[in-house]
């Protein structure tokens, strides 16, 4: 019985407003932006940080992140920073998307 007056009252909000989007809708799109912003702004700190991390990186700049990043930057370009995001872009999108819906119910 609740399921149907639950149905009954979702059918008469979209009758009455057919324009409008439901809000778990809005929350998923809004969860795969941020996911995407969050990954994209974040890549290249992540990028440094693994480069640094490995036998070869540690031999070449040490800890020194600014070095390790200003040479990627002069000998590959800026846009060697964000070679890859699509991928991490992918995987994190998804995951962003499907917590802030779950964390709508």
């Amino acid at each position: 019985n609740s399921l149907q007056d639950v149905s009954s009252s979702m059918i008469q909000s979209f009758v009455a407003a057919p324009h409008a989007i439901p809000s778990a809708l809005v929350h998923t799109g809004i969860g795969a932006a941020s996911g995407a912003t969050g990954a994209f702004v974040c890549y290249p700190i992540h990028l440094v940080k693994t480069k640094i991390q490995t036998e070869i990186g540690r031999a070449k700049y040490g800890s020194d992140s600014i070095r390790c990043a200003l040479d990627i930057v002069l000998l590959q370009g800026p846009l060697a920073l964000y070679r890859g995001v699509l991928v991490q872009i992918a995987g994190i999108a998804p995951e962003k998307t499907i917590k802030l819906f779950v964390n709508d119910f």
